[in-house]
């Protein structure tokens, strides 16, 4: 038979139609969905409270939160107190630093001296990393930090706030 002559006719059952028709309606829907998800984030991005502290960082209790990423690269969050003119305390997340090239080691964070004005973004907590049960801290090496935490550890009596510092030191 030549191949002109064969003809061929696609017929879909009928189910199949109603099942393509229903996922394209689902794939609709997802993506309604999304949207109106990623207004919310966005809106609540907006609704977030920025906060701007004068104060003296305090070297001496800084924390290294480790098993950080940062596209891709392994590093540490830097973790302070500040100390406002009031007396009160108010830990700072300072950002994230990468790892040297001893991992026991972590790397010097400058802290400025003196009173600095910090701002940022006030979180109710600092991200958790996943941490084996039973894990110990090491030194200002740290796998997590919370305020309560934190304020044992140093002695000092904590807002029970972190500010994420957004602002260049």
């Amino acid at each position: 038979m030549p191949a002109s002559s064969v003809r061929f006719r696609f017929r879909p059952p009928w189910w199949g139609v109603l099942l393509a028709a229903a996922g394209c309606a689902a794939g609709v829907a997802l993506g309604a969905w999304q949207q109106g998800r990623a207004a919310e984030k966005r809106a609540a991005a907006l609704n977030v409270p920025r906060v701007a502290l004068r104060g003296e960082l305090l070297e001496r209790f800084t924390v290294y939160l480790d098993n950080r990423l940062h596209r891709g690269r392994p590093g540490y969050q830097v973790v302070q107190p500040l100390r406002t003119p009031e007396g009160r305390h108010v830990l700072v997340n300072r950002g994230w630093l990468a790892a040297g090239a001893r991992r026991g080691e972590p790397p010097r964070v400058r802290t400025p001296a003196g009173e600095v004005a910090i701002e940022g973004v006030r979180r109710e907590r600092i991200a958790r990393a996943l941490e084996p049960p039973g894990a110990k801290r090491e030194g200002a090496v740290w796998q997590n930090a919370s305020v309560p935490a934190f304020a044992a550890w140093s002695g000092l009596t904590l807002e029970p706030w972190v500010l994420e510092q957004h602002s260049a030191l």
